[in-house]
């Protein structure tokens, strides 16, 4: 078994083959479906379950303990850097409400008009 973490996500590699992000836990690769086929190990699949589980959980652990600690290295000027953020973006987003409903406004207002009698 391998395991990675990289970015915001993790990856587990196990003995089972992994379909759609699921270990399927295949005997070999020229079984399809494999647990109608009954090649899979129920006990196998099981643990493998647990380990990706396990760690999945020790990532996102990671996870917080880093955003705890940047929080107090850098909270408040992230809290600032996120205000102005904010700001802008809700200025930005103001625009774009303000020019839809003019688009919307005019829409109605030329349908009006080509289907006047």
């Amino acid at each position: 078994m391998k395991n990675s973490c990289e970015g915001s996500s993790c990856s587990i590699e196990t003995q089972s083959e992994q379909v759609s992000g699921k270990a399927c836990g295949c005997c070999s690769e020229s079984s399809q479906n494999c647990p109608v086929t009954g090649c899979v190990d129920p006990v196998e699949l099981v643990m493998d379950g647990w380990k990706q589980s396990f760690f999945s959980a020790m990532c996102e652990l990671k996870t917080e303990l880093l955003k705890e600690k940047i929080r107090k290295a850098w909270g408040a000027q992230l809290e600032k850097s996120a205000d102005a953020v904010l700001e802008a973006f809700g200025t930005c987003w103001k625009s774009v409400l303000e020019k839809s409903a003019a688009q919307e406004q005019l829409r109605s207002r030329l349908s009006k008009i080509m289907f006047e009698k």
